[in-house]
């Protein structure tokens, strides 16, 4: 099989699974991408944890390939982004709190990737919607790094 056949085939996939660019709005094409690296990323936390014995953080990585398909499959399929927006920034919200604690708190990279959940959420939502989500992360972030 030749590469350009392999590239093609990859890229049809690809663009069934965020969606075409003629149909489906650049916003849930985001989504679904960002959907599609969060699940392959998991995959690969989970035999980094079996690996290391990180128990705490496996169940984390094995709840979210539980529950982020399902935000995947609103967005993708049934055309609902919002909810599975909320969804998402729900699950980041509970999961990056957890991981705070399970992981050096202050010391570790979880506000980081508070901040990264921030950017994506700034780059799907409208105004109004980003400044609630914006007063949730940062009460959130407050609430955690205050225990």
């Amino acid at each position: 099989m030749s590469k350009v056949v392999v590239t093609k085939n990859f890229m049809d996939l690809w663009e069934f699974l965020i969606g075409n660019t003629k149909s489906v709005a650049h916003e849930n094409r985001i989504f679904h991408s960002f959907s599609l690296i969060t699940f392959m990323i998991c995959i690969v936390m989970i035999f980094l944890n079996l690996a290391i014995e990180s128990v705490g953080s496996l169940f984390i990585s094995v709840t979210i390939i539980i529950i982020h398909p399902f935000a995947y499959y609103l967005s993708r399929f049934r055309n609902k982004l919002k909810l599975a927006i909320i969804i998402s920034a729900l699950e980041s919200n509970i999961f990056l709190g957890i991981n705070y604690f399970l992981n050096e708190g202050i010391g570790g990279p979880t506000l980081i990737l508070f901040i990264a959940s921030l950017l994506l959420m700034n780059s799907l939502l409208n105004n109004r919607d980003l400044i609630l989500w914006i007063s949730f992360n940062l009460l959130t972030v407050l609430t955690i790094v205050g225990i």
